[in-house]
């Protein structure tokens, strides 16, 4: 009779022990699966904060870009008085250094040199204005360009600094594994003790 007692304690201790057992390792998959939900969620919104950040540069780009393009439609009105008045100005002060004597001894009326260099300035003072209105564009659009390029050079670190933080975030994964695979072990030759 004690025999038959002792058999169904060690009967339904074992069975406990399984049971045990069993919820123990359903809960390890339970917490093994939420973790990898977590991690992939984690993953998700580091790939949603780069692709966000991406489309801000790009709106950045693209309203430096949309703010100049109204001073290169004008100047595409303003292309031809500008390579008229250069092509004129050339062609004056090339007829006028063709006129000068060069060599030899030979004397120039400084009445024409003067009418010469008159008409020169007269044909270059037309293109003062141009140049004038033309110098506050450049400047601005020399500053969006400083901008730009310390955008690109602030992308460039922070793409250096993402693939450093997808390096550890690997790094740290897989040393999260390797920690979890060494809890199961410890569990098991506790449970086996």
């Amino acid at each position: 009779m004690l025999d038959n007692c002792h058999i169904q304690y060690r009967f339904l201790n074992a069975r406990a022990a399984a049971v045990a057992r069993a919820k123990t390792s359903a809960a390890q998959k339970s917490l093994f699966g939420l973790a990898e939900r977590i991690t992939g969620l984690r993953e998700s919104v580091t790939e949603k904060r780069v692709e966000v950040e991406r489309i801000r540069r790009e709106q950045t780009l693209c309203s430096v870009v949309d703010d100049q393009v109204p001073y290169l439609d004008q100047w595409c009105d303003l292309e031809g008085d500008h390579s008229s008045c250069l092509t004129g100005v050339t062609s004056a002060l090339y007829n006028a250094s063709l006129r000068l004597p060069v060599i030899g001894n030979v004397r120039a009326n400084s009445e024409e040199i003067t009418e010469v260099l008159n008409s020169a300035v007269q044909l270059l003072e037309p293109l003062s204005p141009c140049v004038q209105t033309f110098l506050p564009k450049v400047q601005e659009v020399d500053d969006v360009a400083a901008k730009l390029a310390q955008v690109i050079a602030s992308e460039r670190s922070l793409i250096e600094e993402c693939g450093n933080l997808l390096y550890q975030a690997q790094h740290m994964q897989m040393r999260e594994y390797s920690l979890r695979s060494q809890l199961m072990q410890l569990k098991q030759q506790i449970e086996a003790t």
